[in-house]
C-alpha cells in the first residue's frame, strides 16, 4: 500500500514538474544565465588585462629606473664619490632584481591574459550559437505546441464522428421509417377491406334484385300500383291485392 502510494505521489510531482518546465521558459533562462556568465567573464578579462598593463607599466618604471641609476653612478665615479656610487650600484643591482621578477610576472600576466582572451572569445561564440540555437528551439516548440493543439482537436473530431450517435441515429430512422411504412401498409390493407366490403355489399344488393325480379315474373309478389309523384294531393293506400289461389292440379 505505501509503494502505490509513493508511487502516486512520483507520478503526480513528475506530472507537475512536467508542466512546469515549459520549454521557451527554460531556454530563456538558460540565454539569461549564459549573459550573465558572459559579464562575469568579461569583468574577469578586464581585470586580468588591466593587471598585465600595470605590470607593463611597472617593468616600464623599473628600467627607466635602472637607466637613471646608472647615469647617477657614472656621474659618482666622475666626481670621485666611490661611497657614493657604491650606494647607487646596491640600488642598480636591486632594482634589476626587481626588473627580472616584474618581467616573470609580466610574462604569466601576458599569458593569462591570452587565456582569458580566447576563452571569453569562445564563450561570446557559444553565447551566439546559443543564442540562435534558441531563436530556433522556441520557435520550433510553437509549432510543436501548435501541431499538439491540431492533433488535439483532429483527434476530437476523430472521436465524435467515431462515436455511436450517427449509427444510433440512422437506426432510429430506419426503425420509424419502418413504422411508418408498416402503418401505410395497414392502412391500405384496411382501405382495400372497406372496398372490398362494399363491393360484396353492392353484389348482394344486386343477388336481391335479380331474387325480386323472379319472384315478380313468377307472380310469387304482391302487385303495387304505381304511385303518381305529379299529383300533390296525397294518395290513398291501396290494398294489396288478393291472389287467389288455385287449387293443385287445375
Amino acid at each position: 500500500m505505501l509503494k502505490r502510494f509513493i508511487r502516486v505521489i512520483r507520478s503526480w510531482f513528475g506530472f507537475i514538474l512536467g508542466k512546469a518546465e515549459d520549454p521557451e521558459l527554460i531556454l530563456n533562462q538558460y540565454i539569461e544565465d549564459q549573459r550573465a556568465n558572459m559579464s562575469k567573464m568579461q569583468n574577469d578579462a578586464v581585470a586580468v588585462i588591466a593587471a598585465e598593463k600595470e605590470l607593463e607599466h611597472s617593468v616600464e618604471a623599473s628600467q627607466n629606473k635602472l637607466v637613471e641609476l646608472d647615469n647617477n653612478v657614472r656621474t659618482a665615479v666622475q666626481a670621485g664619490r666611490d661611497d657614493l656610487a657604491s650606494s647607487l650600484i646596491a640600488q642598480k643591482n636591486s632594482e634589476q632584481t626587481n626588473l627580472a621578477s616584474l618581467k616573470a610576472q609580466l610574462e604569466k600576466a601576458r599569458q593569462h591574459s591570452t587565456d582569458v582572451k580566447n576563452m571569453l572569445r569562445q564563450a561570446q561564440l557559444n553565447f551566439q550559437k546559443a543564442s540562435s540555437e534558441r531563436m530556433q528551439l522556441i520557435a520550433e516548440n510553437r509549432r510543436a505546441k501548435m501541431q499538439e493543439k491540431v492533433a488535439q482537436t483532429m483527434q476530437s473530431f476523430s472521436s465524435y464522428s467515431d462515436s455511436d450517435t450517427l449509427d444510433r441515429m440512422k437506426e432510429k430512422i430506419k426503425e420509424r421509417q419502418a413504422r411508418a411504412e408498416a402503418m401505410m401498409d395497414l392502412g391500405t390493407s384496411s382501405t382495400q377491406g372497406q372496398l372490398a366490403s362494399l363491393q360484396q355489399s353492392s353484389a348482394n344488393v344486386e343477388v336481391q334484385a335479380q331474387l325480386l325480379e323472379y319472384k315478380k315474373q313468377m307472380g310469387l309478389l304482391p302487385q303495387t300500383p304505381a304511385i303518381d309523384q305529379t299529383s300533390s294531393q296525397p294518395q290513398k293506400t291501396m290494398e294489396p291485392l288478393k291472389i287467389e289461389e288455385k287449387p293443385p292440379g287445375t
